[in-house]
């Protein structure tokens, strides 16, 4: 739940929530009146507030306090009130950060973990098509300018279409997002190796 900023140092109608999946890890909710940062701590300070255990039909445990210290909510309220970038607007370490944070609230976060690993992935793919794009112009010098045209624009095309089926991929589970965002790069790397080879015999 959204809360209600006061002032910059003050939020109303904090609720925090961890889903679990039973009573091993259950669901924890935070909720408290009211919230305040305090700069020399750089912590925010509960007030009034009740926290809740929900391991299962049986298992629900809530405690009341006055006031309580919580970890787990780490931004700054200058970042509370920020308007969200979009990903691509982020740099990797403050999109890392956000991921961390949507992570810390219980959502699914595969597909900006994706787009992150992207941000290193897509840059080194140029030194790859170039070394797979190397060994043709070597081994085909008479084909003309028609030809190198004709394969680069393939090769473009075919590598923004991994990586837009590795991004649908990383984000639905099926590849870790690391390995969903760098796949496209092995199997350029891998074509490159081979012509390279090939070239040299």
């Amino acid at each position: 739940m959204m809360p209600m900023m006061q002032n910059t140092q003050d939020m109303r109608d904090l609720v925090l929530e961890r889903e679990g999946t039973g009573a091993a890890y259950p669901t924890i909710v935070l909720a408290a009146d009211r919230a305040v940062y305090s700069d020399t701590t750089r912590r925010w300070t509960l007030h009034d507030g009740t926290l809740r255990y929900l391991g299962g039909p049986l298992e629900e445990f809530a405690f009341q306090f006055d006031s309580s210290r919580t970890r787990s909510l780490s931004e700054r309220p200058a970042d509370l009130l920020a308007e969200p970038k979009a990903p691509n607007e982020m740099r990797y370490a403050e999109l890392g950060r956000y991921i961390d944070a949507l992570s810390r609230s219980g959502s699914d976060s595969k597909k900006l973990r994706v787009e992150r690993a992207l941000k290193i992935a897509i840059p080194f793919i140029c030194l790859l098509i170039a070394l797979f794009g190397a060994p043709l112009a070597i081994s085909s010098p008479r084909s003309g300018a028609a030809w190198g045209v004709a394969v680069s624009l393939a090769t473009t095309f075919i590598v923004l279409l991994m990586f837009q089926l590795s991004k649908a991929v990383g984000a639905g589970g099926v590849l870790p997002p690391a390995l969903a965002a760098w796949t496209p790069n092995l199997l350029v790397g891998a074509a490159a190796f081979y012509l390279l080879r090939k070239a040299q015999t």
